[in-house]
Formats: C-alpha cells, sequence, structure tokens
C-alpha cells in the first residue's frame, strides 16, 4: 500500500514538474513565495482564497468577453472595429486586449492553485514545492523581469530544449535569447494550426520581438552600466505587451476564432447562475 502511494506521489510530482522544481534543471528559475505562514493552517485558506477569486475574476471576464465583444461568431474577428474613428477604435481594443490577458493569467492560476491544493493536502507535499506562477507581471520594469522572473515559467525548460540551446549553439546568448522565443512563437500558433486554420506568421512574429527586446536591454545595460527600470521601463514592457501585443498577438488569436470558444460553461459559471437572473429581477422590481 505504502509503495503504491509512493508510486502515485511520484507520479503527481513528475507530472507538474515543468518548473523543475526540486531537480536540477530547475535550480536557476526565479519563483515567486507565498507571504509568511504564521499558523499551520493559513495556507489552505490562502489557496482556497485564491482559487475563489481568480475564478470569480475569470468568470465576469469572459462575460465580458462574450457580451460586448465585436464579432461573436465562431470563426471570430478582428478586435479592430474598423467603423469606429482610430481613438475609440484603439481604446476598445485595449480593453479586449487586457482582458484577455488578466482571463489568461486567473484561469491559469485557478487550475494551478487546485492541483496545489491536491498536492498539499492530498499527497502531503510541502506547499514550498508549488510557489505562485506569477509575481504581480503588470508591475514589470523590463522585459527581462517579466519574463525571466514574474511570467509564469512552465515552458521555460522546453522552450530551451526546442529552440534555445540549438540556437546557442550556433549564435550564442544572441541565439539562446531568440531561439527560446521563437519556439514560444511556435509552440502558441501550433494549437491554431492543427485546428484547421492558416498559418499567422503574428504570433511567431511577437515572441520574436520580445527576443529582439531583451538583447536591447542587455545591450542597454553593457552600454551604460545600469538596467532598464523605473517608470521607463514600466513604458518600455507595456510599449511591446500593448502596443505591439494587440496586432500581433490577441489580434491574431481573435480573428481565427479562439475567444469565442467556451472557456467556463454556463452550468458552472457564477455569473450565469446567480448574477444575471438577480440582475433580470432587480431590473423587474424597478
Amino acid at each position: 500500500m505504502y509503495r503504491q502511494r509512493h508510486n502515485l506521489v511520484e507520479a503527481w510530482d513528475i507530472m507538474f514538474a515543468y518548473r523543475g522544481i526540486g531537480y536540477k534543471f530547475g535550480k536557476d528559475i526565479k519563483l515567486p513565495s507565498y507571504p509568511e505562514i504564521s499558523k499551520p493552517g493559513s495556507i489552505f485558506h490562502i489557496l482556497l482564497r485564491r482559487i475563489i477569486v481568480n475564478f470569480l475574476v475569470a468568470d465576469l471576464l469572459v462575460f465580458f468577453w462574450n457580451f460586448t465583444a465585436p464579432n461573436r461568431e465562431p470563426w471570430g474577428g478582428s478586435i479592430f472595429i474598423q467603423s469606429l474613428p482610430w481613438p475609440q477604435r484603439y481604446l476598445v481594443s485595449t480593453i479586449y486586449h487586457a482582458t484577455l490577458g488578466c482571463l489568461a493569467v486567473t484561469l491559469l492560476n485557478t487550475g494551478y492553485y487546485i492541483y496545489t491544493l491536491i498536492g498539499v493536502y492530498i499527497f502531503s507535499q510541502p506547499y514550498e514545492s508549488w510557489p505562485p506562477l506569477f509575481d504581480n507581471p503588470f508591475a514589470s520594469q523590463s522585459l527581462h523581469d517579466l519574463w525571466a522572473k514574474r511570467w509564469h515559467a512552465l515552458l521555460t525548460r522546453s522552450l530551451f530544449v526546442l529552440g534555445g540551446w540549438p540556437d546557442f549553439w550556433v549564435s550564442g546568448v544572441i541565439g539562446l535569447v531568440l531561439g527560446s522565443l521563437l519556439a514560444s512563437g511556435l509552440f502558441h500558433e501550433f494549437p491554431l494550426y492543427s485546428l484547421g486554420h492558416d498559418p499567422d506568421w503574428r504570433m511567431v512574429a511577437f515572441f520574436g520581438i520580445q527576443g529582439i527586446g531583451l538583447i536591447l536591454e542587455r545591450l542597454w545595460n553593457k552600454a551604460t552600466g545600469s538596467y532598464v527600470g523605473g517608470w521607463y521601463g514600466v513604458l518600455w514592457v507595456y510599449l511591446f505587451l500593448f502596443v505591439l501585443g494587440q496586432p500581433l498577438f490577441t489580434d491574431s488569436y481573435a480573428s481565427r476564432g479562439l475567444c469565442n470558444g467556451i472557456v467556463i460553461p454556463s452550468t458552472l459559471s457564477p455569473t450565469n447562475r446567480i448574477l444575471l437572473p438577480l440582475l433580470n429581477r432587480l431590473s423587474q422590481i424597478g
């Protein structure tokens, strides 16, 4: 019985060892941590609260997207509404872009904290072996700060193996950076291609440009002796994420229908099951 449980715990650990926690390949990855735990049961309440908050926020974001998106057909449509004057057009597209980014974070967090709860309380793993996925990525002050420290590191090992290390042998550090980011672009593009969509160069270009930005930060450090940071670093990050990210990333997904699928079934959605009926009832009373 003990052997079976041990094998099950080992299998669970390997299933979610993307970041290499407890393994040699993960020793240099920067990971966030939980706040100091003062009581033995505090981590349970922290995880439960994060599951609930992230799921509710994700549900509201899905509801907002589904009921306000400019094109809700299954085959998708652009986030840029051509009938609007350009200031309103880009204001609307920026809102949808931010919505999709927040939705990705909250959905990943919801699933991850559920797995963490299972790992800690069913398989008796220490909570330190399940550090948070994100470290407030919206506060990043450089692209290095974003991709190396604040964004989730679930794909770091895979991207190094698929693109970073082969290119490193050819062109050194520049190849390592560009190869890893281009591999990330292909990783995000292939699922859409496998669903029958035509290839879209914009997805790969978005991640390739991130690699160029990281190289420019390295050159800035060598030229000035200081790192990109502060308010100009925040503007630099948001240039890549919001100005370039809208046409290259979000519009690429949205125009091929990925954003119009069922993310949270209506039977599991508190917004559809509770909030909307309540608002309808209140409107009838008014």
